[in-house]
């Protein structure tokens, strides 16, 4: 098997419905062999039965594993376990994927075996709505330190899965369904890059967010989002990981350097993305205890 494709979901049917459709649309020349593991994080809503209706409709293998403990960490894990491709992609009940997608991973893959972790192209689907979850670069990049771990959006994002077995899982101390809220998948991407591997970031491989979140939704997300960067920055400083704890100074010193108004008083926004992650960083701490 070559390529594995996880996506973890909770009592989001219809969304996970367009996503799994966008799938089939877009496998219809697919050659490559692959397969997909949906792992419902103790859905009580008719994902079973969406999974399964879709299964019976399509050629490639499709499989249905459930995690009944809460947090996104646990269920990509799940589907890790489960999964026997040599590299495994990891992406959102709330995307629609693009025929591109999957063969522009394996392709990067199998170019360069120092290759660790593979990004892709991530757009909204309506551009109306506020940027949330994206990498809209048109240009190609690559990593080889870990200054920047967010240089992958978890909903379109690959890994070598012999990587895995260098770095471990996800750790599941992080990500929503626990007290630091996010920041599994900027862990993992931060972890591979530390044992070496290259990050490499191709627009090809895209896909679209096709997220309806309202303002005051987005805040909160956002909010959590900075708890998790906190926490996943703490985790390393704790390990005596010297550059983790650069990267916590450089964040907060750039927000108090670009908060400066007329009146010199720290901008609000920027105010309660410090207070966020100093509080993820507390998470942690107390966490561990």
């Amino acid at each position: 098997m070559k390529l594995s494709t996880v996506i973890c979901t909770r009592n989001r049917a219809n969304s996970l419905a367009r996503t799994l459709q966008s799938f089939r649309e877009a496998a219809r020349d697919w050659t490559m062999e692959w397969e997909l593991i949906v792992v419902d994080n103790g859905s009580t809503d008719h994902t079973a039965e969406v999974i399964s209706s879709f299964a019976e409709k399509v050629f490639w293998p499709v499989r249905l594993v459930r995690e009944e403990r809460a947090g996104v960490s646990r269920s990509k894990n799940l589907g890790i376990r489960e999964s026997a491709g040599d590299f495994i992609a990891f992406t959102d009940d709330d995307v629609l994927i693009t025929s591109d997608w999957l063969p522009a991973i394996l392709r990067t893959f199998q170019r360069d075996r120092s290759i660790g972790v593979v990004a892709g192209r991530t757009l909204l689907l309506d551009p109306h709505q506020f940027p949330h979850c994206i990498r809209t670069s048109p240009i190609e990049a690559e990593y080889h330190w870990p200054a920047e771990p967010d240089f992958a959006v978890g909903n379109n994002v690959a890994v070598r899965a012999s990587a895995l077995n260098v770095v471990g899982k996800f750790d599941l101390l992080l990500g929503p369904g626990t007290r630091a809220y996010g920041a599994e998948d900027m862990d993992m991407v931060y972890r591979i890059l530390k044992a070496g591997y290259v990050g490499k970031y191709i627009p090809e491989a895209v896909l679209y967010h096709d997220y309806h979140f309202t303002q005051a939704e987005l805040r909160q997300v956002r909010w959590k989002y900075s708890i998790g960067n906190g926490a996943f920055l703490m985790k390393h400083i704790l390990q005596n990981d010297v550059y983790a704890l650069k990267m916590l100074y450089w964040h907060i010193s750039s927000l108090l350097r670009n908060s400066q108004g007329e009146d010199s008083l720290m901008n609000p926004k920027r105010r309660k993305v410090i207070l966020a992650t100093l509080l993820g960083t507390a998470v942690r701490i107390l966490a561990l205890r």
